[in-house]
């Protein structure tokens, strides 16, 4: 469906000359896929997605969508934005504020040039429709002013679907809004992607949302793609330090590959002894590595034996606590229940499940 090859985009800069946004992206979003961008502020995402809108002109690469070449810098080709026919949902909502919510959904289809305008029934159907698959269609009449910030946001949604667009693009649509309303949204917005089979893609910085919403994550640092993959694999087999550290929260314990054990797991010497670490990477005996340790994967326990620290700090989560537990030298932050929860200054024992963990390169 969408097709990005080597997207290169460069801003001014007074001191610079020239600062770098994208550099080389390249990625592929098939048919019906909720495929989100992650990454920090900064990074490059929300300009990636600009150039595929068409409301940035890259300076190197191509864009496709759906087999149609909609930009290429090596054959002169540039399609206009308004002619790409593809819907996008900014951070705002960005709707008129002295129409209803009816004619707001309608706008799209009703400035449409003469010779494309579908006939006023065909309008009625289309707006009809996306604003009952938004939850909306009991507040037609009502003013768009007198919406509340989540209406608001769905109905900017209800907009952009209007036009059947081949590609939907979601730049931070629910940043906006309160914790709960985003969960409430976000439900929402799968349930619509399944439903229409919509191809998406999300632009967040949001990790919960990029985990819960996608079907594929690419996360980005930097300009460039880091990792491509389902969550679950870019959650539990970061291939980089950046990807580790900032999908979820994470302990990196600097570790040396002693060898490389059958069945894909490397023995790996750490301040906590030798552990038998599993990674689909290629680590050659004497690598520096750092073990990926997620917090939900380090237990506390009674009793003598084993690993020995000392709680520095909780805090409190609601269904878990997190505690930073000083082993030696080293911190590591443990999610336990509420239940099995320490108190700060006291001495326990921690357990470490090596089979959950996995490495990445320590540079």
């Amino acid at each position: 469906m969408l097709d990005v090859r080597a997207l290169v985009k460069t801003f001014p800069d007074g001191r610079r000359g020239r600062v770098v946004a994208l550099d080389g992206v390249t990625l592929e979003v098939g048919e019906g896929e909720l495929f989100s961008v992650l990454g920090p502020s900064g990074c490059g995402k929300t300009t990636m997605l600009r150039c595929v809108a068409g409301l940035e002109r890259p300076d190197g690469g191509e864009i496709e969508v759906g087999g149609r070449l909609l930009f290429s810098s090596h054959g002169a080709v540039d399609v206009r934005a308004v002619d790409r026919g593809l819907g996008l949902v900014f951070q705002s909502y960005a709707i008129w504020p002295h129409m209803d919510v009816f004619r707001n959904a309608a706008f799209p289809l009703e400035v449409a040039p003469r010779r494309k305008r579908l006939p006023a029934r065909e309008i009625r159907e289309r707006v009809e429709s996306v604003l009952s698959a938004v939850h909306l269609d009991h507040l037609a009449d009502r003013r768009a002013t007198d919406l509340s910030g989540g209406q608001q946001q769905r109905l900017a949604l209800a907009r952009a679907l209007v036009m059947q667009p081949p590609l939907l693009l979601l730049d931070e649509p629910l940043s906006n809004l309160d914790a709960r309303l985003r969960d409430e949204l976000r439900d929402e917005l799968k349930r619509i992607q399944h439903e229409r089979n919509l191809t998406v893609v999300y632009v967040t910085h949001d990790q919960v949302e990029a985990l819960t919403l996608s079907t594929t994550i690419a996360v980005m640092n930097e300009g460039r793609i880091e990792q491509v993959g389902p969550p679950r694999d870019v959650y539990l087999r970061p291939s980089s330090r950046f990807v580790a550290d900032f999908v979820g929260a994470a302990n990196l314990v600097e570790g040396t590959v002693r060898s490389r054990e059958p069945g894909g797991t490397f023995d790996v010497e750490t301040p906590f002894g030798s552990l038998s670490v599993p990674s689909t990477g290629e680590f050659r005996s004497g690598a520096k590595v750092l073990v990926v340790v997620r917090p939900e994967d380090v237990s506390l326990r009674n009793g003598a034996g084993g690993l020995r620290g000392r709680v520095l700090s909780t805090g409190f989560l609601g269904d878990a606590v997190d505690h930073v537990v000083s082993v030696g030298d080293v911190e590591l932050r443990v999610r336990s229940s509420a239940a099995a929860a320490a108190q700060p200054g006291s001495d326990v024992g921690i357990s470490i499940e090596p089979g959950s963990c996995t490495l990445v390169p320590a540079d």
